[in-house]
């Protein structure tokens, strides 16, 4: 029988040789696959010229690609970023003279797990390989390879999960005056909002009168930063934006991060107040400065606001008010909300569409329900102690 079949989990897979190139076959069984290599070596279907493509230069190739589709609009451009980040800096260091052809499943594990080894966090390695898939499912698509050697791989998970600040922390924060304001802290610890969205809100975006009384309607974020062509470049597609020599540093507000982001989350009560005062300071710097009145949070001169500048308050404030040990990054206030709706017992759905999940399934990814949630819990269903 021509050929060579062999299992690979749970599907078949096979190929034939002729003058050192190879064609391949694929099938639920083994005898369907030998079938079809039987079937090649009949018809005398001689294989496809060697590829001699590299994984360093389709992804030059792929990556112009992405450029003109971020210059066109049908790409964010922190998504281009991020690809163009990931294959600088760990794929293509491990990869870039692999054949793509010739590309194994264990090439990629051993690309993840150098990533790993070098102290790189377990997100930044999954990250660089769901871009190499992304990568390599287009090389599919153009037939440069017959199966993707990133797809079904296992992703690296975190030794430790993100700590979550508790809601007495959260309590302390609002309650210190700062350059953050108590209503950026209830946006965050109270209202589960990300970054991008708290500070992608605009005046009219507070709702005070309606059906919902009250809430924030979420419509629009300020992403991180990232390298545009400049005005006028013709090199898109030819080189990067960040090479391109009238290169800008951009964030304009754009759509959330999800379409379950949009969405309008309640204001609580006991929180109206402090939305109602930011709004308030927020005209008044306007006016003041002669701006035009458009941002919740304004920066200095009343236009967007900075997330970087954000970012360094926040940790200011936390270092200040919780020591050097608490939680500082922005999304630990997330995780904080995601906490008390987990505790509180609201029901999945409606703590998806507060938090702008587009998956109940990513309360696990989020809460951190204390072990005397549990013990009362027990205690519930089983009866206190006997006495």
């Amino acid at each position: 029988m021509p050929g060579t079949v062999y299992r690979d989990g749970k599907r078949w897979r096979g190929h034939i040789e002729s003058n050192g190139v190879r064609r391949y076959a694929r099938g639920s069984t083994k005898r369907e696959v030998q079938a079809r290599l039987n079937e090649l070596a009949r018809d005398g279907l001689a294989p496809k010229p060697r590829d001699r493509t590299t994984v360093a230069q389709w992804s030059a190739t792929w990556l112009s690609a992405q450029d003109r589709r971020t210059a066109a609009g049908s790409l964010r451009p922190r998504t281009f970023q991020t690809y163009a980040d990931d294959l600088r800096l760990y794929i293509l260091p491990h990869l870039a003279r692999a054949r793509l052809d010739a590309l194994t499943p264990a090439q990629v594990e051993n690309m993840v797990a150098r990533l790993v080894a070098c102290g790189l966090s377990a997100n930044t390695a999954a990250q660089a390989l769901r871009t190499l898939h992304t990568m390599l499912a287009a090389a599919m698509k153009a037939c440069l390879i017959q199966d993707n050697p990133a797809s079904g791989l296992p992703h690296p998970r975190p030794v430790t999960m993100p700590e979550a600040l508790t809601a007495s922390q959260a309590e302390a924060l609002m309650a210190s005056p700062s350059p953050v304001g108590a209503a950026r802290v209830a946006a965050s610890c109270w209202l589960g909002m990300r970054q991008g969205e708290i500070l992608g809100l605009r005046l009219d975006a507070v709702i005070w009168h309606g059906p919902v009384p009250g809430a924030l309607r979420v419509g629009s974020a300020i992403p991180k930063k990232s390298w545009r062509h400049g005005p006028g470049c013709k090199g898109v597609g030819e080189h990067l934006p960040r090479d391109c020599p009238a290169a800008v540093r951009a964030g304009e507000a754009s759509k959330p991060k999800t379409a379950a982001g949009t969405r309008v989350v309640p204001i609580p009560a006991a929180l109206a107040g402090a939305f109602a005062d930011q709004a308030a300071a927020a005209q008044a710097l306007c006016e003041l400065i002669g701006a035009p009145a458009v941002w919740l949070f304004p920066g200095p001169d009343g236009g967007p606001p900075n997330r970087d500048v954000d970012a360094r308050r926040w940790r200011e404030l936390v270092r200040r008010v919780l020591g050097q040990d608490a939680p500082t990054g922005t999304h630990a206030g997330r995780r904080c909300a995601a906490t008390r709706l987990a505790e509180a017992g609201v029901p999945l759905y409606v703590a998806s569409r507060i938090m702008g999940w587009s998956s109940g399934s990513l309360m696990d990814v989020y809460a951190r329900v204390g072990d005397h949630v549990a013990a009362a819990e027990m205690d519930r269903v089983y009866g206190p102690p006997p006495t």
